[in-house]
C-alpha cells in the first residue's frame, strides 16, 4: 500500500493561503489558483481565527484540492508556517486571501525552476493596485534583470534592500525544504508586520534566486489591511529590526557586511517614518540601535539634526 504521505502522491505545489477576515476576497483567491493553466497543485488555507464568513466559502468550494485548517488566531507568520507544516509538496508558494494570481504564474514559476535547479525560488513581478499597474519597469530602474541571481556580496546597503524587497512572498514559487531550513516565517510575539522581510532577507543573503520580470500576480493593495499600504498608522519597526541575532547568526560570513548595510538602512527609512509620525523615542531607539546608519550619510545626519533640535524642524515635519 503506497504511503498516502510520499512525495509520489502529493501535487508539485502546495499553495498556501492564511485566512483572517477575507470574506469578501477569498474566492477570488481561490478561483485564481484553479485557473491556474497547470491543474498540479493543492491549496492549504489556514484560517487563523477569523471572525466572518470566510471559511464557510473556503469549505464549500468546489475543487477537492482544496483543504481547510483552522486555528486560534496567531498571525500571518504563524498561519503559513502551519500550512508549509501540512504541506507534502516539494514546492511552496503563498498566496494571501485578498489577492490573486493570473493564470500561467504557476506554470511559468515551476518551469524557472525546473530549468534553472540551481536557482532555490523563482519570483515575478506584480500588477499593483485597482488599477493594475505593472511595478515591472520600477524594478528594472532598480537593477533587476531576468533570470538566476545571487546577492552580490559587494552589494551596497540601498541596493540590498531593493533586492530584498522584490521578493513578494504572493510572487514567489520556492523549494518546501528551503524554506523550512531558514526557519519560515517570522511568527514570534503575535507579529503581523514584516513576518515575510525576516524570511526573505535571508534567502536572499544564502540562495540562488530566479527573478522574473513577467507581472503574473495581481497585488491588491486596496484590500490589504496589514500591510504598508493598508494601514491608518505608521508602521511598527520590522521584526528583522527588533530581532537582527538570528539573522547575524545565520548570515554567511562572505555576505555579513551586506546584512549590516541592509539593517542599518531599514532602521534609517524607519527612523524616518517614525519622525514624520512624531513618534521621536522609536527613531531615537533606530539611532541607537543600528549606529552603521552614520555610514549613510546626508540622511542619517539630517534625521539626527531633526532628532537633536525637533522645535526648529518642527516635531514630525520636515
Amino acid at each position: 500500500m503506497t504511503d498516502p504521505a510520499s512525495p509520489i502522491e502529493q501535487p508539485t505545489v502546495s499553495v498556501i493561503i492564511p485566512l483572517y477576515n477575507k470574506e469578501r476576497y477569498i474566492r477570488r483567491a481561490l478561483d485564481s489558483v484553479r485557473n491556474q493553466t497547470t491543474p498540479d497543485w493543492n491549496v492549504i488555507v489556514v484560517d487563523d481565527g477569523s471572525t466572518d464568513g470566510g471559511t464557510e466559502h473556503v469549505a464549500e468550494y468546489p475543487d477537492p484540492r482544496v483543504r481547510l485548517i483552522r486555528q486560534a488566531n496567531a498571525g500571518p507568520g504563524a498561519a503559513r508556517n502551519r500550512g508549509l507544516a501540512e504541506s507534502r509538496s516539494p514546492l511552496v508558494s503563498f498566496l494571501d486571501a485578498d489577492d490573486e494570481w493570473l493564470p500561467t504564474f504557476l506554470e511559468h514559476s515551476v518551469t524557472c525552476l525546473r530549468e534553472h535547479p540551481e536557482c532555490s525560488l523563482s519570483v515575478c513581478a506584480c500588477l499593483v493596485g485597482p488599477d493594475r499597474t505593472s511595478n515591472a519597469d520600477h524594478w528594472r530602474q532598480r537593477g533587476v534583470t531576468e533570470g538566476p541571481w545571487r546577492m552580490p556580496a559587494s552589494a551596497g546597503p540601498r541596493a540590498a534592500t531593493w533586492m530584498v524587497n522584490y521578493l513578494f512572498s504572493g510572487a514567489i514559487v520556492c523549494r518546501r525544504e528551503v524554506v523550512q531550513a531558514l526557519g519560515g516565517y517570522y511568527a514570534k510575539h503575535h507579529c503581523t508586520y514584516g513576518e515575510d522581510g525576516y524570511l526573505w532577507a535571508q534567502a536572499a543573503l544564502r540562495h540562488t534566486i530566479y527573478r522574473s520580470l513577467e507581472p503574473l500576480v495581481w497585488y491588491h493593495t486596496e484590500a490589504s489591511d496589514l500591510g504598508y499600504f493598508g494601514r491608518s498608522t505608521v508602521c511598527p519597526p520590522p521584526p528583522v529590526l527588533l530581532d537582527p541575532q538570528p539573522l547575524r547568526e545565520q548570515c554567511p560570513p562572505s555576505h555579513r557586511q551586506v546584512l549590516e548595510g541592509h539593517l542599518a538602512y531599514l532602521a534609517l527609512v524607519a527612523a524616518e517614518r517614525h519622525w514624520q509620525a512624531g513618534d521621536l523615542e522609536t527613531a531615537r531607539w533606530a539611532i541607537r540601535t543600528f549606529p552603521r546608519m552614520r555610514r549613510l550619510g546626508w540622511p542619517y545626519w539630517r534625521l539626527r539634526a531633526r532628532l537633536l533640535a525637533p522645535r526648529f524642524f518642527g516635531r514630525g515635519g520636515s
